[in-house]
């Protein structure tokens, strides 16, 4: 993932966040459009900068369909399962599967990496009160496809949930 993805991701999310949403198609993912609303602008900042300090540490051990799966795979059981997403555990999904994938290969996760994300994490956690089984599917999502990262298996759930993002914001 280079920096211009990053910034990318941040930019339609905070567009998002702001009201805008282009209806381009109208399919049954429409319903999915809430994983890009964040409930505090602050978030979408500490989350584009760990993602910038660690764009590219991260692609070569998780790899970009790796990445889609943590964020997007999470936020698909949300939405089916309690009918919201939220993006908010969608990066708790991503956190949980960064340090599943550094501990299991050895190299410890920078501190500027997890801790901003962590801290941001908690306080919108605590702000948003989001139900219980959607917290506990995030991190449960994150540490399985942390655990098997680099399988095709994961890659092409992280393609497919991605185009389900997608679908979903022009939707």
């Amino acid at each position: 993932m280079t920096p211009w993805i990053t910034v990318l991701l941040a930019l339609t999310l905070g567009l998002t966040a702001a009201g805008f949403d282009p209806v381009w198609l109208h399919t049954p993912w429409a319903g999915l459009g809430t994983a890009f609303q964040v409930g505090h602008p602050l978030f979408l900042a500490t989350l584009a900068l760990a993602l910038m300090l660690a764009a590219v540490p991260l692609e070569l051990r998780i790899g970009r369909g790796g990445m889609l799966a943590a964020w997007s795979l999470p936020l698909l059981l949300q939405f089916w399962i309690c009918g919201r997403a939220w993006p908010e555990l969608g990066a708790l999904s991503l956190l949980a599967c960064l340090l599943m994938v550094s501990h299991r290969r050895g190299e410890p996760l920078p501190w500027k990496v997890w801790a901003p994300l962590l801290v941001a994490e908690v306080l919108t956690l605590v702000a948003l009160h989001p139900p219980a089984l959607a917290v506990a599917i995030s991190p449960g999502v994150g540490l399985a496809v942390g655990r098997w990262a680099r399988s095709e298996p994961v890659q092409v759930f992280g393609l497919a949930g991605g185009g389900a993002l997608l679908l979903a914001w022009l939707s």
